[in-house]
C-alpha cells in the first residue's frame, strides 16, 4: 500500500463491520474489538482513508445495481400503463411523465452548463441584455409547452426570478458605467 501503513486483520474486520452495522458500538462487537479501540482507529488517517475507500466502493456498487435495474423499472412502468386496472395505469402514466420531465429538465440544465463552460473557455461572457433575452425566450417556451400546470408554474417562477436578477444586473451595469464615466471625467480635469 503506497504511502500508508497496512491495516491489521482486526482493523480490516472493523472496516467491514462499520460498513454493515447501524452503529459504531455494533460494529465494534461484530469485529470483536472494544469501542475504545475502534474509536481510536477511526482517528487515524490511514484507517479513515481505507474506510472511506471501502464506503466509496460499496456506494459505487449500489449505484451500478440501481442503474442496471433502471431498464427493468421502465419496462415495468410501461407494462403497468396497460395492465387493465385504471388506477394503476394512471399512477404509472403519471410516474412516466414526471420522470421524463425531470430527465428533460436535467438535459436542459446540462446543456446550459456546457454552453456556459464553452462561453467561459473562449473568454466571452453574455451581457445582461443577452441574458434577459435568453431568459425571456425560455419563459415563452415554458408557457407554450404541454407541461402540466404545476410544472409550468414552478419553471416560470424560477425563470422569472432569474430574469429579475438579470435585469437588476443590467441596471447595475448601466449605473456602474455612468459612475465610471463621471470618475474618468474628473480625472481628466486638473
Amino acid at each position: 500500500m503506497p504511502g500508508g501503513a497496512k491495516l491489521n486483520r482486526s482493523q480490516e474486520r472493523a472496516i467491514a463491520a462499520l460498513l454493515t452495522s447501524p452503529s459504531v458500538a455494533e460494529a465494534a462487537r461484530a469485529a470483536g474489538v472494544s469501542q475504545r479501540s475502534l474509536f481510536g482507529w477511526m482517528k487515524r488517517p490511514e484507517f479513515n482513508r481505507q474506510y472511506r475507500e471501502a464506503r466509496r466502493q460499496v456506494i459505487e456498487h449500489a449505484v451500478t445495481l440501481l442503474q442496471q435495474a433502471t431498464t427493468k423499472a421502465a419496462e415495468t412502468l410501461n407494462r403497468s400503463m396497460s395492465c387493465g386496472h385504471h388506477a394503476t395505469e394512471l399512477r404509472a402514466a403519471i410516474a412516466v411523465m414526471e420522470l421524463s420531465l425531470k430527465g428533460i429538465g436535467r438535459e436542459l440544465t446540462d446543456a446550459d452548463v456546457v454552453t456556459e463552460e464553452a462561453d467561459a473557455a473562449d473568454g466571452s461572457s453574455m451581457g445582461a441584455d443577452a441574458v434577459v433575452r435568453l431568459l425571456a425566450a425560455r419563459l415563452r417556451q415554458v408557457d407554450q409547452s404541454a407541461l402540466p400546470t404545476g410544472e409550468k408554474a414552478r419553471l416560470s417562477a424560477s425563470l422569472a426570478d432569474s430574469l429579475l436578477r438579470a435585469l437588476a444586473v443590467g441596471v447595475l451595469d448601466q449605473r456602474l458605467a455612468a459612475v465610471q464615466t463621471v470618475l474618468s471625467g474628473r480625472k481628466d480635469k486638473p
